[in-house]
């Protein structure tokens, strides 16, 4: 994520690109606050489960399915965005081998022991333009060795 797509207001913008970076508490309170907003402005919520999170198949159609969904979303004139926190903090847990918190909560969210929560996104009316956000050409992203 950069600045420019935050949502954030223009001279907001333009004075968290002037000052030094916020401390790591501060940046917690700002995801948490701004998590908060999200919660509260947003017309529904979604999650995509699958039965193997860990299958790279199944991944890789999961995120196909997003990106129908989204394309579908964005030309109904609806806005969506992923919520992807609670999954990137369960698979650090999983890497570091901390104890399951942010993995239990999405387990409960889903409350079935046969599904795991593999993509979270929030949907509703835009409240404003998005702007639109850096893309990288795919050879900077793919190797071929």
């Amino acid at each position: 994520m950069t600045l420019d797509t935050m949502g954030l207001e223009a001279p907001t913008v333009v004075a968290a690109k002037m000052l030094p970076d916020p401390s790591a508490e501060e940046s917690g309170r700002a995801w948490i606050a701004s998590i908060h907003e999200q919660a509260n402005t947003a017309g529904a919520f979604g999650i995509l489960a699958v039965r193997n999170d860990r299958d790279r198949a199944e991944r890789l159609g999961t995120g196909r399915i997003w990106q129908r969904m989204h394309l579908w979303i964005a030309a109904n004139e609806l806005a969506a965005q992923p919520m992807n926190q609670l999954h990137e903090r369960a698979d650090r847990e999983d890497q570091l081998g901390l104890e399951p918190q942010y993995g239990d909560a999405l387990d409960e969210l889903i409350d079935d022991p046969g599904w795991h929560a593999l993509f979270t996104f929030r949907v509703g009316h835009p409240t404003q333009p998005a702007p639109s956000s850096p893309r990288r050409h795919v050879s900077q992203v793919i190797t071929t060795s």
